[in-house]
């Protein structure tokens, strides 16, 4: 019971310091689905991309990777070369 308590008592302390970075994070992730959805991926795409992919930057190239004919190949066979890893 006292375990429990000191660990509600650290999410209290540490929660005001996490706000700045969720907030990046949620502006990042709300302007990465406007984008998505304006090259015309659904909602399911972006979501799943950005569950495998931890590099905010590399979520827009490679957007912009799956509008291109080459570039959608070569993602796709990164992918498949990456996933059997995680």
């Amino acid at each position: 019971m006292h375990q429990l308590s000191a660990s509600k008592a650290a999410l209290k302390a540490a929660f005001p310091h996490t706000l700045p970075i969720m907030a990046g994070f949620l502006f990042l992730g709300f302007t990465y689905g406007l984008y998505m959805h304006s090259l015309g991926f659904g909602f399911l795409y972006p979501t799943l991309m950005a569950l495998c992919i931890y590099g905010g930057s590399l979520e827009f190239v490679a957007a912009s990777m799956l509008l291109s004919i080459a570039g959608g190949t070569v993602f796709y066979m990164i992918l498949l070369r990456v996933i059997p890893l995680l």
